[in-house]
């Protein structure tokens, strides 16, 4: 080495490098102006010659080997030194060609940085992740991730042999973030981060907006390619959508998991055309897409950020299909917590960076820590992503309890508490309120509903009036009352009887949409039929009288089942779901105490209720017969009333014994009571009837 090069080298600098401790690379490696001309300097483990090349180079150059461990220099006097790469020989004869990966550094600008550090950068993804783009005439990828309290990252995948030496990373001065872009990476390309702790520990990491992982144990990330779906959805999308958000219209769901249409044997219009010809079959206005995010039959996910098992272009493909048939698409996503492995977000820069102090497990996911600015921020970014990039109508939050309390299946005095002693996440009743506050007001039209919630309260009550702002809530508390209660025998019904009335006193306390998820019951009605109590005549009459319960008390509805075999049971569906619709004391109200009274459940049997569903100008009245045997209902008013029944769930029809369905019913004086009238119902057994009023 000539004494005017080695007088050029920062040995402290190349030694950082060397020891890959060094968290401005750029600064030290690729081309850079110095003393009236160019220096060059890279380093190569193992690397026993290095020559530069390129197209405008008359000839190869060979650089001067600096420091025995690999790295290498070159200095001239040219200072408009034209583009090169490396080739790189080492002392096992192997050869290799190098890009020059330190020219260029991704930059977020000033405007951004302030947003970040506010914990406002709500389209974070757009900037943090891995990103194919162009370079002058070079196309490769650039990678930028937060780890502020990580020593040096390194870039690593099959582009470098896995080896953290060759694509170190640059710190973007204070924030945290490293940056580098690596030329020829291109989409489809696996990595990892590899992070060098204080402590000289190293890990290797995915990243934490990985738009899709790869596929095998080794779950490395991989580089998405750019979005060239075409959307044609453009005359749905410019229109206010008021079936969603409007309280008096009707409104029930299709839970839709998606492994069931769209897998190895269905294309995504396969797919499609299932999915618009259950729903119009149905008649059901919207479709909840879920466990679109995480591993199958697993309640975990690789990435935040990545649909497991399926191509983004098919999920665009479902969603603009349904868009122009008018259908919504409503997706799930859970923000709770992440998976407990080691290349995941677990210690991600020596630190607790996304988790909470008290990080144990809970159902192989440990809970995020919601007092931290940027893990609410990423959080928040993340729901964004999926509206934004797939045109979703709205987001099912899972976990919702797990979000809000610290105690969330935790014993007794076995949890953190907040700065008041009490139990709730503060940082997670901040995220909820936040995440509902953009969303809503960066996208009007846009639905959020409260999913997985047994215990917070106040959760559909506006933020203005001190609530969390969600749209709907799933009423769990519904679907468990009444499951335990139906798949009684008759006798033991009694006990469960308060269970069953007790959970609709508390219809009103939020914006509910009842539901069987598909989490408990499947997509099939068969494993829900046959864990009812009676022999197979009387499954089917508990299950058709579970649903006409589902669908006459107040709250919108949700059902899981794909289709029906059973062809009676497919005509009681679609009546249903035409009666809810065509009536509007069914569905106005729904949130109102106004909308609804109760008329009997007062039977000494335990075994009878009836009310009514009130509308604006119209009312319906809905008794069940919850026991085996034909029952009478008496009611008393002190008005003549006439009912005309217009459904019954026992209609031969739909499998069962009444071959009359339609009947008018009237009061008459109570010879008691000569000021009252009594009305008296026939029920079959297991049987529910509709009627209208006609006073």
């Amino acid at each position: 080495m000539d004494n005017k090069l080695y007088k050029m080298m920062n040995w402290p600098e190349i030694e950082s490098i060397i020891y890959s401790e060094c968290d401005h690379p750029h600064e030290i490696l690729g081309r850079h102006s110095i003393q009236g001309g160019t220096l060059i300097q890279c380093f190569f483990y193992g690397a026993s010659k290095v020559f530069l090349k390129g197209p405008d180079l008359k000839n190869d150059i060979q650089m001067t080997q600096v420091d025995e461990e690999g790295f290498f220099a070159y200095w001239t006097s040219d200072k408009n030194f034209p583009d090169y790469e490396y080739e790189v020989k080492y002392e096992d004869g192997r050869i290799i060609t190098y890009p020059e990966c330190y020219l260029y550094l991704p930059r977020l600008e000033q405007a951004l940085i302030d947003k970040f550090y506010a914990g406002i950068l709500y389209d974070m993804y757009s900037y943090l992740g891995a990103f194919e783009e162009m370079y002058k005439n070079t196309r490769g990828t650039s990678f930028l991730v937060y780890a502020p309290m990580a020593l040096r990252v390194s870039v690593v995948g099959d582009f470098n042999g896995w080896d953290g030496r060759l694509n170190q990373m640059s710190r973007l001065g204070e924030t945290g973030i490293f940056a580098i872009f690596i030329p020829n990476v291109t989409s489809g390309s696996i990595y990892k981060y590899e992070i060098k702790l204080r402590d000289g520990m190293t890990y290797l990491k995915r990243d934490p907006f990985s738009r899709a992982v790869e596929d095998n144990p080794n779950k490395a990330s991989r580089v998405a390619g750019g979005d060239f779906f075409i959307w044609t959805d453009e005359e749905y999308m410019a229109k206010e959508n008021t079936v969603l958000g409007n309280t008096d219209s009707p409104l029930s769901f299709k839970e839709i998991m998606l492994k069931n249409y769209l897998n190895d044997q269905s294309s995504s219009a396969d797919a499609l055309n299932l999915i618009k010809k259950t729903v119009k079959d149905y008649g059901y206005d919207a479709v909840i897409l879920d466990n679109i995010t995480k591993e199958d039959n697993k309640i975990f996910s690789y990435s935040l950020f990545a649909f497991n098992g399926y191509e983004s272009s098919d999920i665009k493909f479902l969603v603009n299909g349904l868009h122009k048939e008018g259908i919504p698409v409503i997706f799930t996503l859970d923000l709770s917590s992440f998976y407990n492995d080691n290349e995941g977000l677990k210690g991600f820069d020596g630190r607790k960076l996304y988790e909470a102090a008290d990080d144990r497990e809970i159902d192989q996911n440990i809970t995020f820590d919601f007092s931290k600015k940027y893990v609410r921020n990423y959080l928040i970014s993340a729901a964004f992503h999926y509206i934004q990039t797939f045109h979703f109508d709205g987001l099912v939050l899972r976990s919702t309890d797990r979000i809000l309390y610290h105690n969330f299946k935790r014993a007794e005095n076995d949890h953190t508490t907040n700065i008041y002693g009490g139990v709730e996440d503060l940082g997670g009743e901040e995220l909820i309120k936040h995440l509902n506050s953009v969303i809503h007001k960066k996208y009007p039209g846009i639905i959020t509903i409260a999913g997985d919630s047994l215990n917070s309260n106040l959760l559909t009550t506006s933020l203005d009036d001190g609530g969390f702002g969600f749209d709907y809530k799933f009423d769990n508390h519904l679907h468990e009352s009444m499951y335990t209660y139906f798949k009684q025998n008759p006798a033991e019904r009694v006990l469960h009887y308060n269970d069953l009335t007790n959970v609709l006193i508390n219809s009103f306390a939020e914006n509910f949409i009842v539901l069987l998820p598909y989490n408990e019951y499947g997509n099939n009605e068969k494993f829900l039929i046959d864990s009812l109590e009676g022999d197979q005549k009387d499954k089917f009459k508990n299950f058709r009288l579970m649903l006409t319960a589902l669908y006459t008390v107040p709250g919108r509805k949700c059902l899981p089942f794909d289709s029906f075999e059973d062809e009676g049971l497919v005509a009681f569906l679609k009546d249903l779901q035409n009666l809810y619709k065509e009536n509007p004391a069914l569905h106005e109200l729904n949130n109102d105490e106004e909308g609804f009274e109760w008329l009997d459940t007062t039977d000494p049997g335990r075994s009878s209720v009836t009310f009514l569903r009130i509308g604006h100008k119209k009312k319906v009245m809905v008794s069940f017969n919850f026991s085996d045997e034909s029952k009478t209902v008496i009611l008393k008013s002190d008005k003549k009333k006439t009912y005309n029944r217009i459904f019954d769930s026992n209609d031969v029809k739909y499998g069962g014994d009444v071959k009359k369905v339609a009947e008018t019913v009237n009061s008459v004086k109570d010879k008691e009571n000569a000021k009252h009238f009594i009305t008296k119902i026939a029920l079959a057994p297991f049987s529910a009837s509709i009627f209208e009023c006609a006073e």
